[in-house]
């Protein structure tokens, strides 16, 4: 599933970054809807790092981070939504 989103926000940056132009791609997950919400805390994995931090979509947003894709994902009882952002 990692390896999944993962190159997913790679085809991503492609799609969206252009042909010449490199691009920062951060991929983040939250618990349901509520990690849309600006103020809600959510993790992220910001390029190739190994651990994620924990932010908020306003402060990513503040730092010149844009929104290219949410993806909702039904997984047993859980619910998760994967953020895939771009700077």
């Amino acid at each position: 599933m990692k390896r999944c989103v993962m190159a997913t926000a790679i085809m991503l940056s492609g799609a969206f970054g252009g042909v010449a132009t490199a691009k920062e791609v951060a991929v983040c997950h939250g618990f349901g809807v509520y990690a849309t919400e600006p103020l809600t805390k959510i993790n992220c994995k910001i390029g190739d790092a190994d651990n994620y931090k924990q932010t908020t979509l306003y402060a990513l947003t503040k730092a010149g981070w844009s929104i290219h894709a949410v993806t909702p994902i039904k997984s047993g009882y859980d619910d998760i939504t994967y953020i895939y952002l771009e700077k």
